[in-house]
């Protein structure tokens, strides 16, 4: 499987986390009002195994019978626990403060 990763053209910090055989996208992003801009995005496929793609996008049971995507954090805790995204997508700079960072 691939994860891809895109940047934002117009917020650098903003990101779109997303894989071809699987339905759910994550935006990793602050929350900022995005506007057009001429910049291309930037995308960054990351090669992991299929296990880990279902394992990042795993759906969860939301209230009720519905199911839901996960949540930005969810999803960035599954990706700083995963030995083949840390440190290729992020990494830890001081886990006991919990301060983490995108690798670009």
């Amino acid at each position: 499987g691939v994860l891809n990763i895109t940047q934002s053209p117009v917020n650098q910090n903003s990101f779109m986390a997303s894989s071809s055989n699987n339905s759910c996208q994550t935006k990793l992003s602050p929350h900022t009002a995005e506007r057009k801009s001429r910049r291309k995005e930037v995308t960054k496929n990351v090669p992991v195994s299929d296990n880990t793609v279902q394992e990042l996008f795993k759906s969860i049971q939301g209230y009720g019978k519905y199911i839901r995507c996960p949540k930005t954090w969810e999803f960035l805790m599954r990706l700083l626990v995963c030995s083949e995204t840390n440190p290729e997508v992020i990494c830890w700079e001081d886990e006991s403060q919990f301060i983490f960072r995108i690798v670009e």
